[in-house]
């Protein structure tokens, strides 16, 4: 099935400045007539997205510096490389609209670069990889990288090639916001080598190409401005892949190995900036795909990961990496070794739980003593489910007298109110009122009273 020569002629019969302000948004298009007129639309031609629904492209030299594509399609889709184009509402795509609208017979008509690479000789597409090297040398460490991951037998990969590439990604370019978004692209390159490697030579190379981005991405983070989105979405591709090849690696440890190591050193970089999720999913992916041999291995990796000193920033990652061991070792942790981490790692709730589990309740009111108020609701709930919620109300009714969580009041008042003991629930619903006087807190009040019946006097 061939799109007709007509539709490719004409992919938008229907486009006029109204429909264009319209899609990019009246400031878009007013900076997008401008684009179009100051000639920054270079080589736009007809492309075929898919064989029913035809578009147009076109590099802009007014694009992030680097003149990557923009391309609306005529099913109302269209995407830019710029800050806003993913959803191709943006100055770019006014402007090219605008070519395609003014100027519809400036779209040249090209080959198909894949029919086009296909007809081509061997020699040909050497000459021409070569021709390109001389007009882009910085495209020497992705043909390079290309070639170290080419099927040859089952021979590993080097990976300082991919190293190098991403090394010289982040070096090729300044540092102003667009630059740094040409490094992302240029290392999203390797992605497309990463996937073919996982093709042609199996997963134990497509784990260690992944391995190899990972680890220069991660050690260049810095030379960006910022959180850059564009590398989250690369370092997110990479997490993906690196679940694919175990979960389709079967059981050789030593092909499994880089993916495990990338996957961990994803999941520890982003503890270390704060847990905001870049790699998010590699702790899950662990979990998922990790062998029972692999586990002690990994438990090992996180036991040696765990921070020693006591700000709060190593709590927060004490806390987290105990987490992670407890499900690592969950099937073989006897209760000592269980209890031992939680309490190094900070894992206060699931020591409680575990030492009410084991009929320790001294032990469980001596942990929850010395609890911060924000984790004593938490703590309060397990004593509930255990049946010794009666047993924590002493240190909670203490506690409210200086406590600004509002939630272990209520939780004190639930308990009386549900023994029947309506004067000290009333008490405390008078406390909730005078704290956040609103409409809920004055119906408790008065509901309290009249079950009491002295709302008469309570209501001045």
């Amino acid at each position: 099935m061939r799109v007709s020569e007509e539709l490719m002629r004409n992919p938008f019969p229907a486009v006029n400045e109204g429909v264009i302000s319209d899609w990019v948004g009246p400031r878009s298009f007013q900076r997008g007539r401008s684009y179009f007129e100051e000639g920054a639309i270079l080589d736009p031609r007809p492309c075929k997205a898919t064989l029913s629904r035809p578009g147009v492209k076109a590099p802009c030299s007014i694009l992030t510096g680097c003149g990557l594509p923009a391309m609306p399609k005529a099913s109302r889709e269209a995407d830019c490389s710029c800050p806003v184009g993913g959803g191709g509402r943006c100055k770019h795509i006014g402007a090219l609209l605008l070519a395609w609208l003014e100027h519809p017979d400036t779209f040249r008509v090209a080959e198909e670069l894949d029919t086009g690479l296909e007809q081509r000789s061997k020699l040909e597409l050497i000459a021409l990889i070569k021709q390109m090297l001389q007009v882009q040398p910085d495209l020497e460490a992705l043909v390079e990288a290309a070639l170290s991951a080419g099927d040859r037998s089952a021979a590993p990969v080097a990976p300082e090639s991919f190293r190098r590439q991403v090394a010289l990604a982040f070096r090729s370019s300044g540092d102003v916001w667009h630059a740094a978004q040409h490094r992302v692209s240029d290392i999203g390159m390797v992605g497309h080598g990463q996937e073919s490697v996982a093709g042609a030579q199996g997963n134990a190379n497509a784990g260690i190409v992944y391995q190899a981005v990972v680890q220069g991405m991660l050690e260049h983070y810095e030379m960006l401005p910022g959180d850059d989105e564009y590398l989250w979405e690369v370092v997110n591709r990479c997490v993906k892949g690196l679940g694919n090849c175990l979960a389709a690696g079967g059981g050789d440890v030593a092909a499994r190995q880089p993916s495990l190591q990338a996957l961990f050193a994803l999941y520890r970089f982003d503890l270390d900036y704060g847990g905001y999720g870049m790699g998010e999913g590699a702790e899950v992916l662990i979990l998922e795909h990790v062998t029972q041999e692999e586990r002690s291995e990994i438990a090992g990796w996180v036991r040696t990961a765990m921070p020693k000193g006591n700000d709060w920033r190593d709590d927060h990652q004490r806390r987290k990496y105990g987490g992670f061991l407890l499900e690592l070792e969950a099937d073989h942790l006897d209760d000592g070794t269980f209890l031992e981490i939680c309490r190094v790692s900070g894992r206060l709730a699931e020591l409680v739980d575990r030492l009410l589990a084991l009929g320790r309740l001294d032990e469980a009111l001596a942990e929850v003593d010395g609890a911060g108020d924000p984790d004593l609701l938490i703590l309060a709930e397990i004593f509930g489910i255990h049946g010794h919620d009666r047993r924590l109300e002493p240190l909670l009714a203490s506690r409210i007298e200086t406590t600004h969580i509002h939630g272990l009041v209520e939780w004190l008042k639930g308990q009386y109110e549900e023994r029947g003991e309506l004067a000290e629930a009333l008490a405390l619903a008078k406390r909730l009122l005078g704290q956040h006087p609103g409409l809920a807190e004055y119906r408790e009040v008065r509901e309290l009273s009249r079950r009491l019946g002295i709302w008469q006097e309570s209501r001045s």
